[in-house]
């Protein structure tokens, strides 16, 4: 299963410890608040609480949202150089 996670975090600190939870299991960065990776579908609650205690103030929010492996390879990068394929920028979509 792929997960895409994408959060709005207001502080550095909390957006620094996500990002490091996440690069900790093998997430890609796509954007600066946005990553994917590759993740065992027993093993997504368990991520999402341990991100949890770095979502603090009530305009924080986090999305984690599952990914059809097959629907990976049709996410499009729409960039001023033109629209490309994910994995056109380095993400793997393995």
């Amino acid at each position: 299963m792929k997960v895409l996670i994408i959060y709005d975090i207001s502080q550095n600190a909390s957006r620094l410890r996500i990002m490091n939870i996440l690069f900790s299991k093998g997430f890609s960065r796509i954007n600066l608040s946005g990553y994917i990776g590759n993740f065992n579908r027993n093993d997504f609650e368990p991520l999402l609480y341990s991100i949890r205690p770095f979502v603090k103030d009530e305009r924080d929010s986090l999305y984690a949202v599952p990914v059809e492996e097959s629907e990976v390879k049709r996410i499009r990068v729409v960039e001023s150089s033109g629209i490309r394929g994910i994995e056109d920028r380095g993400v793997s979509t393995l």
